[in-house]
């Protein structure tokens, strides 16, 4: 009674005729690659009831429900119509130039290229590469030895300071505002400063007249220790970990050092703490120095230190005075 639709003409549903359509059945739309088509009902609600063919068993290297396109391996070859037997073409890959010797683009026919390869089918170096015999790297960069920088020493970050020091003079010892002997205790990491406790085992030299208006609570601590009120007690000391990171000055836990700073201090819950930079000194301590610290201790009773600084301050005063002369 043909209530059937032919092959190959299945892009609508066959219906009964009526008096506004005569329910002919359609011919699918492969771009003469196939004969073959079936109906897809999903497809046809989608398209308002006007086209549910799916081409099959596409021919001529394409693929797609309208045979439109090619198929992996091929690339279209835009100087033929689509309906043309040989509109697709196989890629051309360089086997060892290119990544996918069997994969192109199907838009222009360009193959993917290994580093250094270039060309549609991957089939010569890039400006700038040569060619070598490995089929992993068949292309490397060439280099101009004219041209190459000298290789140059990492910057040194690290500021120069008297971590090279192996003892102390009598110059240095009045120079500096406080000479201590200390035994690290305790650290602790407040961002990037670094809190030692350390344990003051004897306070050889101190100028408290320094600190006596401006940090009057930092001074009374001071002298605390000095009046062995604080013997053997812990006192906190900071420093930059930048600073002890690049040893200016060097501190390990457990060691005893003889400390030659000047005067810093920084705020830490509303106090006062000392603060060492970079021009202060640690020296690990040896037993051998006690008997020069105690002759340095000795002449700074005797007033030589007073008499070291006005010498030193009268000569910079000279040298200054004849500057500009």
């Amino acid at each position: 009674n043909c209530e059937v639709c032919r092959i190959g003409f299945v892009d609508k549903r066959w219906t009964i005729a009526a008096i506004n359509s005569a329910g002919e059945c359609k011919r699918c739309n492969c771009n003469l690659h196939s004969k073959k088509c079936s109906f897809d009902e999903k497809l046809y609600i989608l398209s308002n009831r006007q086209s549910g063919g799916v081409c099959v068993d596409c021919e001529h290297n394409t693929d797609g429900r309208y045979c439109h396109v090619c198929k992996k391996g091929y690339h279209r070859d835009w100087s033929k119509p689509l309906s043309h037997q040989h509109v697709c073409l196989k890629c051309r890959c360089h086997p060892i130039g290119s990544v996918y010797p069997d994969k192109c683009d199907q838009r222009n026919s360009q193959c993917m290229c290994k580093p250094g390869v270039t060309g549609l089918s991957c089939n010569r170096c890039q400006k700038g590469f040569q060619q070598t015999r490995s089929p992993i790297h068949p292309c490397v960069e060439t280099y101009d030895l004219h041209k190459i920088p000298m290789a140059q020493a990492p910057e040194n970050k690290c500021q120069q300071c008297n971590n090279k020091r192996k003892r102390i003079r009598f110059k240095k010892y009045c120079r500096k505002d406080a000479v201590l002997l200390v035994t690290m205790q305790s650290r602790e990491q407040h961002g990037d400063m670094v809190r030692f406790e350390m344990r003051v085992n004897h306070v050889y030299r101190i100028d408290t007249l320094k600190f006596s208006e401006t940090n009057p609570d930092f001074l009374a601590s001071m002298n605390g220790i000095i009046s062995n009120q604080f013997s053997h007690s812990t006192f906190p000391m900071w420093i930059k970990e930048a600073d002890l990171k690049c040893k200016c000055p060097s501190l390990l836990l457990g060691m005893t050092y003889l400390v030659v700073l000047k005067l810093h201090t920084i705020k830490y819950l509303e106090r006062s703490e000392l603060l060492l930079d970079q021009k202060s000194v640690a020296l690990p301590w040896q037993k051998t120095w006690e008997r020069r610290m105690k002759k340095f201790a000795s002449k700074e009773q005797q007033g030589l230190c007073v008499k070291w600084k006005l010498k030193r301050s009268y000569r910079h005063q000279y040298r200054q005075s004849n500057r500009y002369v």
